[in-house]
């Protein structure tokens, strides 16, 4: 079993939702009030105390709606909840959380009693308290010492801290970073629904002072999910989506220097659900999509070939010889909704399909086929299958979460063999149902080969993932289950992976669920925005209209760097530079590494926008740092990033944005 580090300390905040108890409102360790020793589980999954170390539990008090409990831990990748067996003097155990007893969770004047809901038997440490190895049993109430418990928080430094959720007016569908440092988010025809009227619901949020504002975008369309990308100039770049379906090939931009929203020239074929990608030389590649709704072949065929955005012309190109080469394989079937489908089986492949940049500068598309294929676009283009892909899993997986971490390394998380349920009043929808999927393939953009990695903790269906500073992965939301917008197997606890060590921890727990139509992205302090989920209409209870903010555990681990960009040192620097460019910075801490992160736009847990690259970086001397950036353009392709400089306990600065353009 692969131990995550803990460390327990003083703890992380309790949110006002918790306020009625003293209870963690994230991860903790179980521990003896008296003895100090936490518990973890044996070979039988029995529980016994013993010295704190990174062998113990970590736990949440997941609340029921009556006001129990279910004391829930993670152990080699699986959830357990602590099983009662309703007998006194009977051992206590892991077991499945699906059929774990309710628990009552008082807190005392100088620790917790933990007794079975309705009977009068408690928890309790077997013979002397203080023993190194006793045994968690359960026991008539006797209110004696061998009684009290301590629910320990974890420190921040490991498991990090969530603000109080906040109201936005809407459910944040799709949210975008922008050079300006402020964020803009937007729904659909209303601030709950879509496929309504021909406009859309936008908001935008400043981190630095925490001002939001709503207003209603007109006289373009429902800019409900399209393929969205961050544009060479700064620009928010919104292609098709799911409006009128007389303006699916609609394409509109974002100015924030302006906060414009302007109709740029169509797409050559109406898109919803279309993916797209900026490559190096700024163009943009779209593909895949619904036209006009149905999911048949005589209707999305065309659909399924690509077209490139030239932004000098502002205008499409459609590139005939691209293919959906799964498409072609096909098999027809009848899907859930009693349409037919093809060889993608019960996923709908054109949804979204996965992109990124190989370093050649060709487009690879790693899912939702197993086998990869390689894209161009030259000429009227080309799709070929690469001969690569995942060795294992379904032959498709919908709804996993990407991101690229490095230059060279991306990942693919979770996701689902289906595509989901959409009805949250079908009783018969659970027949529907398949769970979801833990794990993980990372892709090298130099090879287009994939490996798998180790597992997440907990299985995940249109979850996000955003790259930090630091290189860590955040993944938070997603469901257990191809459920869409019911969110009853909603995932509350987030994972950090670390690509060094192939490793996932736990962190904090967030409030409110995010599935299906959440979105999350990395602020330019280093937090995470999280917002969103649902937008299922009037009338439905799965709509969140909030949003919460994740400060990770790098930014309690000391003082942030500060550091400055050098206009008058030996290179120069105006804001703009080119490739394989030296420029400096300067810092009065110590630099031990600097990164760029590209400004990013999510929907649908789709993010071909974000990226981490690492600078070569030297040390001057005088508190001078010199950087180089990427050789070229396909690695990290024109736009404007974050520039986060990090100091030797991995604190990361406040970032600066740097515009990367390949003509200088």
């Amino acid at each position: 079993m692969k131990i995550r580090e803990i460390i327990v300390g003083t703890g992380i905040a309790v949110t006002s939702q918790m306020a009625f108890a003293d209870i963690p409102a994230g991860l903790f360790n179980l521990a003896g009030k008296d003895s100090g020793l936490c518990f973890q589980s044996n070979a039988t999954m029995g529980l016994v105390q013993l010295a704190c170390s990174a062998d113990s539990l970590l736990w949440n008090a997941r609340q029921n709606p009556d006001g129990s409990y279910q004391l829930t831990t993670t152990v080699e990748n699986r959830e357990y909840c602590i099983n009662v067996p309703g007998v006194a003097g009977a051992d206590v155990k892991l077991g499945d959380c699906q059929t774990a007893r309710p628990l009552n969770i008082a807190p005392l004047r100088d620790g917790y009693r933990i007794t079975q809901a309705g009977t009068e038997l408690c928890l309790n440490i077997a013979g002397n308290r203080f023993t190194d190895g006793a045994k968690l049993m359960q026991f008539g109430c006797t209110t004696g010492d061998n009684e009290k418990f301590d629910l320990k928080p974890a420190a921040k430094t490991v498991v990090g801290e969530w603000s109080d959720t906040f109201e936005l007016g809407l459910v944040a569908i799709a949210s975008a970073i922008l050079p300006n440092g402020q964020l803009v988010f937007w729904s659909g025809s209303t601030p709950i629904s879509f496929h309504g009227d021909d406009v859309t619901y936008t908001g935008t949020f400043n981190p630095k002072g925490g001002e939001l504002s709503q207003y209603l975008v007109k006289d373009t369309y429902e800019m409900f999910c399209p393929a969205t990308v961050m544009d060479r100039d700064g620009s928010l770049l919104i292609m098709g989506g799911g409006g009128d379906q007389s303006k699916r090939k609609y394409v509109v931009t974002y100015n924030s220097d302006t906060n414009k929203w302007n109709r740029e020239n169509d797409l050559v074929k109406a898109r919803w659900y279309n993916s797209a990608v900026i490559l190096g030389d700024g163009s943009v590649f779209t593909t895949g999509g619904d036209g006009d709704g149905s999911i048949n072949p005589n209707s999305f065929f065309e659909n399924m070939k690509g077209e490139i955005w030239n932004p000098d012309t502002r205008s499409f190109r459609y590139l005939s010889n691209t293919r959906d080469i799964g498409y072609e394989k096909i098999s027809t079937v009848i899907d859930i909704d009693g349409r037919q489908n093809s060889d993608y089986g019960l996923a709908r492949g054109q949804y979204y399909r996965k992109l990124a940049v190989m370093h050649d500068g060709s487009i690879l598309e790693y899912a939702p086929y197993k086998n990869f294929v390689r894209h161009t676009v030259e000429g009227e283009g080309s799709s070929t299958l690469t001969g690569l892909g995942r060795e294992d899993g379904p032959k498709y997986i919908q709804g996993a979460t990407n991101v690229q971490y490095s230059a060279d390394k991306l990942l693919l998380m979770g996701g689902n063999a289906r595509f989901g349920v959409e009805d949250y009043k079908d009783d018969q929808a659970e027949i529907n149902v398949s769970e979801s999927l833990y794990s993980v393939y990372e892709i090298d953009l130099k090879t287009g080969e994939s490996v798998r990695k180790e597992n997440m903790h907990h299985p995940r269906y249109y979850a996000n993932s955003v790259v930090m500073p630091d290189g860590g992965v955040f993944t938070v939301g997603g469901s257990r289950d191809s459920h869409l917008f019911d969110t009853s197997e909603a995932v509350y606890t987030p994972e950090i992976y670390d690509p060094v060590n192939d490793e996932w921890t736990e962190v904090a727990q967030h409030q409110d669920p995010r599935d299906y139509h959440s979105t999350a992205v990395l602020l330019p302090d280093g937090r995470i925005w999280v917002a969103g989920g649902g937008a299922c209409g009037a009338g439905c209870k799965f709509n969140y209209t909030t949003a919460e903010i994740y400060s990770p555990p790098y930014l309690f681990k000391g003082d942030r760097p500060e550091i400055s960009l050098v206009d008058n040192g030996p290179t120069g620097y105006n804001g703009e530079i080119g490739y394989n460019k030296a420029f400096d910075i300067s810092s009065k801490q110590t630099i031990s590494s600097v990164a760029l992160i590209r400004l990013s736009a999510v929907t649908h847990s789709s993010n071909t926008d974000q990226r981490r690259i690492e600078l070569e970086l030297d040390a001057m001397g005088n508190n001078y740092y010199r950087l180089t950036t990427p050789l070229n353009s396909n690695i990290a392709p024109p736009g404007y990033y974050m520039l986060f400089a990090l100091n030797e306990n991995g604190v990361p600065s406040e970032a600066k944005m740097v515009k990367l353009d390949n003509s200088l």
